[in-house]
């Protein structure tokens, strides 16, 4: 057993360093880093959000500033690798905490290890993206280490209080741990009685530090004030409830694996169920004096968990509570280490599963190539697209979507700003909503660029941007640059140079040939908004004189007359006159 555990664990280290050391994944990294160039170059916050041009009038809450900054710093000495290299110290630093918070609560080895390995099982969507979120987790359990040991001393209570004000300036979810320190400080015994003064001051020094940074108490009060923008219940990767997986998230998010829904339920009924015996043991006998606080911390893990996903990583508390109660019945050493094969097999599962293909590194030759580069952007950005409008004269303002966006501000400001980015509380709901009714086309298109002032869009080639693509197309938009995966447009007025009028149609992906009835294929299309997949569609359907065609082509008519206008219209239609004239006579006719 020992030789298989060795091999699993092996195997799990390397699959699990492949994807941390993955060319930079997150989306929110890259303005990240644009936004503390900006801090590097002012030498201060600026009250105006410098990357985007739709949020003037809404304040600006910096609560990342000091991890922005010092990714600036990174990125300028070492470039992409400096970052990479930055991520993988993090997560092993996380991982040697958790491990080392298991230990410091009575586990041995194995159970210290079994309590590590659920960390990257209930939240490997933090480990493998760069992000504040990274701080956060190595602060909280660094904290619990320094502060939950029966005698505090000077050196702990300085480099506590010192990395308190570190975390508090990189991310303001400093908060979190104040609940977890205060429940160590009152209820380690049977009579809730105050540890020492040394930890009483020690918490109240605790909870003034993270006031020392440059915009005081506002800092915190962001998460409630943050309604006024765009709520952060919107935001579901980050605050959607566990047991509710939203529309069209599926096998995207940590709480969409039904491994790890499983998990956390079976947790949680452990928990309820210890702390149900612990209740009855305690009739007319004192408890043991080390539980209390630590039934206190699965309690709040499970909560925090429950209604943010963006707690997941707080689950390890609750499994060194549930390991430290069955210490007797996990005595003997073989138990233990079958706990822990099994805890690597579920793991393995889990990351070998569809549930996280999104996080996975391809293990193909092209992809470890890239893997090599220091300075491999994943092609999900659309680098090649960026680097060419970076090439042009353009500047402006640029539509681009939402995973793109970052990117785009990394490589382009600040000649050119964005619509929006990550930041979901330096914009209105209005603007995000409005980034997701561009996409239907026509005259929702035209009033969302004359409100905002577009004059381009950056989009993948994707159905999802039919409507758009070929909106544009009608309005006299040029193709300003175009490959395999992206699409670069650009206003006739914009001052760049226009090589070519986009075409109506494009290539945006195959014809759905595989439809015997072309009618059928017609009315998806345009039941999907996919106009310039239904114009070609009614171009093949003009020469047959089928009856369904041509009440496909009139339905086609109608559909763009009301989204574009009459006039608008008819170019679309150009190539096919006879079908125009067909349903021009049959309506005039009163013809179905």
């Amino acid at each position: 057993m020992p030789i298989v555990l060795a091999v699993g664990l092996a195997a799990l280290a390397l699959r699990i360093g492949i994807d941390v050391g993955q060319p930079l994944l997150a989306d929110d990294i890259w303005w990240h880093v644009a936004l503390g160039r900006v801090f590097l170059a002012a030498g201060r916050l600026p009250t105006i959000e410098p990357l985007l041009f739709t949020s003037a009038g809404h304040p600006q809450f910096y609560h990342e500033w000091l991890f922005q900054l010092a990714a600036a710093e990174l990125e300028q000495w070492g470039g992409m690798l400096a970052l990479r290299l930055t991520q993988g110290v993090l997560t092993a630093a996380i991982v040697q905490q958790v491990y080392a918070f298991a230990r410091s609560q009575g586990l041995d080895r194995r159970l210290a290890l079994v309590a590590a390995l659920t960390l990257p099982l209930f939240a490997y969507q933090r480990l493998v993206q760069l992000r504040p979120e990274l701080v956060s987790i190595l602060g909280f359990y660094a904290l619990l280490n320094l502060y939950c040991v029966p005698r505090l001393t000077r050196a702990r209570v300085a480099l506590l209080l010192a990395l308190l004000v570190l975390w508090a300036n990189a991310h303001a979810t400093v908060l979190i741990v104040f609940p977890f320190l205060a429940a160590y400080l009152v209820a380690g015994g049977a009579e809730l009685a105050v540890r020492s003064r040394r930890h009483l001051w020690t918490l109240v020094a605790a909870v003034l530090a993270p006031t020392l940074n440059p915009q005081a108490a506002r800092i915190y009060y962001f998460y409630l004030l943050h309604d006024d923008n765009n709520p952060l219940v919107r935001v579901v990767d980050e605050w959607g409830r566990i047991f509710v997986i939203p529309r069209g998230f599926a096998h995207v998010l940590p709480w969409s694996s039904p491994l790890v829904l499983w998990c956390f339920g079976l947790v949680t009924l452990a928990i309820v169920l210890l702390a149900l015996r612990r209740l009855y043991r305690s009739r007319g006998e004192r408890p043991p004096a080390s539980e209390p606080y630590r039934l206190l911390w699965a309690a709040l893990a499970l909560c925090a968990a429950a209604f943010g996903v963006r707690f997941l990583w707080l689950l390890p508390v609750a499994v060194v509570t549930l390991l430290h109660a069955g210490g007797q019945a996990l005595a003997p050493a073989g138990r233990r280490c079958t706990l822990v094969l099994g805890c690597v097999a579920v793991l393995i599962a889990h990351l070998a599963g569809p549930d996280t293909r999104g996080y996975r590194y391809p293990l193909n030759s092209e992809a470890l190539a890239g893997w090599t580069s220091p300075s491999a952007v994943q092609r999900k950005f659309l680098p090649e697209a960026i680097a060419a409008i970076a090439a042009s004269r353009y500047s402006g303002n640029l539509y681009a979507p939402y995973g793109i966006s970052g990117y785009a501000s990394y490589v382009l400001h600040p000649r050119v700003r964005l619509f929006l980015n990550g930041r979901y509380d330096s914009y209105s709901r209005a603007v995000y909503d409005d980034h997701f009714r561009a996409l239907a086309g026509g005259r929702t298109l035209q009033a969302i660029i004359e409100r905002y002032g577009i004059d381009a869009f950056l989009v993948p080639l994707s159905d999802d941007y039919y409507a758009l693509v070929y909106s544009l197309a009608v309005m006299g938009w040029c193709e300003g640059y175009r490959d395999d995966t992206a699409l670069w447009l650009i206003a006739p007025t914009a001052g760049a140079a226009c090589p070519a009028q986009l075409s109506v149609g494009g290539d945006l992906t195959e014809l759905p040939t595989a439809r015997a009835d072309v009618g059928a294929a017609l009315r998806h299309a345009l039941t999907h908004q996919r106009y310039a997949e239904a114009a070609r569609i009614a171009g093949m359907a003009a020469a047959p004189p089928a009856r369904v065609s041509h009440t496909g082509l009139c339905a086609l008519h109608a559909r763009l007359e009301g989204e574009l206008g009459a006039v608008a219209a008819r170019p679309l239609l150009a190539s096919v006159a006879a079908a125009h004239a067909f349903c021009a006579g049959a309506a005039s006719a009163g013809e179905p």
